[in-house]
């Protein structure tokens, strides 16, 4: 049996199925990103322990899906599906699939870890289950979560960013008739401390904490104040920063990248392309 976290893989014709896993833990989150290397047919179970809503690239010659207290449900082209199981209720299948690059990443989540998230804008009901479903909102958000989860030394903070808004997806988030915003106080407090620390690891908690606000309240106040979302920001402070040294230092890029934050010198020069339009190098050739 191979375990991706909290859900088990086994070939249906030998004790082994060849797959290859990476998985981001958070807090209250986990996230996990599974590519199978076979077109073996292959059996799954998972015990229900935490909420859990998966994004599947699978085509599949058949298939079924079981989810306690849901009729089973068969499906073949199952890419840009989603299935939503809340905590509590087992999974269990098989599959089937078709020789291509078949892939899933899953989402796992415990309401208990993230309440003071939940209470603000969550229905107090517990949602149905979600099979294959092909929900546009949670599509566009679970897309960006796959690729954060197969990136190089991927971004906490937008991995955090990005779980907490597909738990307030699922669990049916009510809008407020006002936002609210940052006062000019917590915004010179969040600057200064993102500033402190961007050669680091910064989380949604941390910049929560510094604000005096919960998560999904920061997330919400951020955007509805500065036009974007804490991760933007956070990136726009590293170019920033990154812009600096190119211009007033003769450091190397590898120190560069190191000191705002972007883990690899590879990271650093597409992240910097992407916003400014130039390489570092052109960049401070040119200033």
């Amino acid at each position: 049996m191979r375990s991706a976290g909290f859900i088990d893989l086994e070939q249906r014709q030998s004790r082994h199925l060849e797959a290859e896993c990476a998985a981001i833990t958070l807090d209250g989150f986990r996230i996990e990103h599974v590519r199978l290397e076979t077109a073996a047919p292959y059996e799954f179970k998972s015990v229900g322990e935490s909420h859990y809503i998966a994004l599947h690239d699978l085509a599949l010659h058949d298939g079924e899906l079981h989810v306690d207290g849901v009729p089973p449900v068969r499906g073949t082209d199952l890419r840009d599906t989603l299935t939503y199981v809340p905590e509590g209720r087992a999974i269990s299948g098989w599959a089937a699939p078709m020789d291509r690059a078949n892939n899933f990443t899953i989402l796992h989540f415990n309401p208990a870890a993230i309440s003071e998230a939940l209470h603000e804008r969550f229905r107090t009901a517990q949602p149905a289950p979600l099979l294959y479903t092909r929900d546009p909102a949670l599509l566009q958000t679970m897309t960006k979560l796959r690729r954060v989860a197969q990136s190089d030394g991927p971004d906490r903070l937008y991995a955090e960013f990005l779980s907490l808004t597909v738990a307030l997806e699922i669990f049916g988030a009510v809008e407020t008739p006002r936002l609210g915003r940052l006062t000019a106080q917590q915004i010179r407090r969040l600057t200064d401390y993102i500033n402190a620390r961007l050669g680091g690891s910064i989380t949604l908690g941390e910049l929560a904490e510094v604000a005096g606000l919960s998560k999904s309240h920061l997330s919400r106040t951020f955007t509805a104040t500065l036009g974007r979302g804490p991760h933007q920001f956070v990136q726009e402070q590293r170019i920033a920063r990154a812009e600096d040294l190119l211009r007033h230092s003769a450091k190397q890029l590898d120190e560069i990248a190191n000191l705002t934050g972007f883990g690899s010198t590879a990271s650093f020069r597409r992240s910097f392309k992407r916003v400014t339009g130039r390489t570092p190098a052109t960049y401070r050739r040119d200033t």
